[in-house]
């Protein structure tokens, strides 16, 4: 399976290396406009910039990077590119990094070791009787825990109780009594829990990493920065130099989970010579890319959201395929398409479910049964080195990959929560599928049991997609 390549820089991209003095700076880009490319692209220029600074001044020191991404497979399809580039950078040491950050804090947590690991509230089993007294139900409760202890530090709730919006989420009210009630009756009684059982969460390590300067980094590189937590980016920014070559990259149109932050909170400031946007789809046929956009007009968008310029698309193609059938059905149709239609020794296949894992059982052993060789992605620190072209994958963790075909199959009703159309769990599906959708660069087909139609279903213009 094919990781990240080198390709030719647009002009679009090279235009991010017009000013090339260290500074922090944001890309804010559509899906397929290149970004993760440009941003491997400006590390190359700060490491150049680093290098020449220090033959100047004589400072032997080598030159501190990282590339911080939000997933594992993330990190392991853009690695070898980085070290690639930072390799070709001669005449000088380079001790770079590419981690996600979870990885990186639980290797420099100075008490790891002492203390038991439970990644989110959701993860960490604490009794409903301990959460009772909260306003909200528990689940309600976990995730208003979770944005609360990823937005703010332990001594900013007071803020969260006079100034948090209270229709933040559609979900429930948070009126500045209930929020009260949250911190006294929820939040508190969360961290006592982890303390008394010596539990610790990630949120507890990006407070300390937000407080703690344990690095200091020339380079930087944070992609999908839409998906960090207010203090996930204050924990990263706190590690750079004072002479720091960092760059943000983002878009808030596919951002799939329930965090949010402004640049002001985590220590950025924002102006026209170190903010840029990329508006053009290099990866998608205008075919596609009209199909992902009807997901997205469900979606409410912010500043740091891009919508892809459709027009600028270089290539047309088949029209999106949607499948309604059982899942076999849809297998079958699917490695019949493989087969007759895709060449396996150049062109890369993905199929995506929004759970993964068991639900594929019945995929594996069909693919095994046609002699279609494939490899797993989800959550791998590396990416595969085998010849497989055929990679399985949930929908999350294909964040920031392409493929040349891609299959999102069993994507029934049950696997998606919401309670009504435009709320914020069904815009969550919407940029999810729609994020999907838009890895791929030749063929996408959506794949659905009739008895089980999701929603979402219903937003694409019957003219974008074939029925099959």
């Amino acid at each position: 399976m094919e990781a990240l390549k080198t390709v030719n820089l647009t002009p679009e991209q090279r235009a991010l290396a017009i000013n090339t003095m260290p500074m922090n700076r944001i890309i804010r880009g559509a899906a397929g406009s290149g970004k993760t490319t440009s941003a491997l692209f400006l590390l190359k220029i700060g490491l150049l910039h680093h290098k020449t600074m220090k033959m100047r001044t004589g400072d032997t020191s080598p030159i501190k990077a990282i590339v911080f991404t939000f997933n594992k497979t993330l990190k392991a399809y853009v690695e070898s590119l980085a070290k690639q580039i930072a390799g070709d950078v001669t005449d000088i040491a380079i001790d770079i990094e590419v981690v996600h950050l979870a990885k990186y804090m639980m290797d420099r947590y100075p008490y790891a070791e002492d203390q038991h690991l439970r990644i989110t509230p959701h993860k960490m089993g604490i009794p409903f009787h301990i959460l009772s007294r909260s306003p909200l139900s528990y689940i309600d409760t976990l995730d208003e825990i979770e944005y609360i202890l990823g937005r703010y530090r332990y001594y900013e709730f007071n803020t969260y109780i006079e100034n948090e919006i209270a229709s933040r989420t559609n979900k429930y009210t948070t009126n500045k009594e209930i929020r009260k009630n949250i911190i006294d009756f929820a939040v508190k009684p969360y961290i006592d829990f982890k303390s008394h059982n010596n539990f610790i969460d990630l949120n507890d390590m990006t407070n300390y990493f937000a407080s703690n300067k344990v690095d200091s980094f020339e380079v930087l590189i944070a992609d999908e920065c839409q998906d960090f937590s207010t203090n996930d980016l204050r924990s990263i920014i706190n590690q750079l130099s004072n002479d720091s070559f960092g760059t943000f990259v983002l878009d808030t149109a596919q951002k799939i989970y329930k965090r949010s932050f402004t640049w002001k909170e985590v220590g950025l400031t924002i102006r026209p010579e170190n903010s840029f946007r990329l508006e053009r789809n290099y990866r998608n046929t205008k075919e596609i890319a009209d199909f992902a956009s009807c997901l997205l007009k469900k979606v409410n968008l912010d500043h740091d959201a891009t919508l892809p310029n459709n027009s600028s698309c270089d290539t047309s193609g088949a029209k999106p395929i949607i499948f309604e059938g059982l899942f076999s059905e849809q297998a079958s149709f699917a490695i019949n398409y493989i087969k007759n239609n895709i060449d396996l020794q150049h062109e890369t296949v993905a199929f995506l479910h929004r759970k993964g894992y068991g639900y594929f059982e019945y995929l594996r052993c069909q693919l095994t049964q046609n002699n279609l060789p494939y490899c797993e992605i989800t959550s791998q620190h590396n990416w595969p080195s085998g010849t497989q072209n055929i990679a399985l994958s949930t929908l999350h963790s294909v964040k920031g990959l392409e493929f040349d075909h891609v299959f999102i199959i069993g994507l029934n009703e049950e696997h998606f929560i919401y309670d009504e159309v435009n709320d914020h769990d069904y815009q969550e599906a919407c940029r999810l599928v729609a994020m999907g959708i838009t890895r791929a660069k030749k063929t996408i087909l959506l794949g659905y049991k009739k008895e089980n139609k999701p929603l979402f279903i219903n937003e694409f213009c019957a003219s974008t997609y074939e029925m099959k």
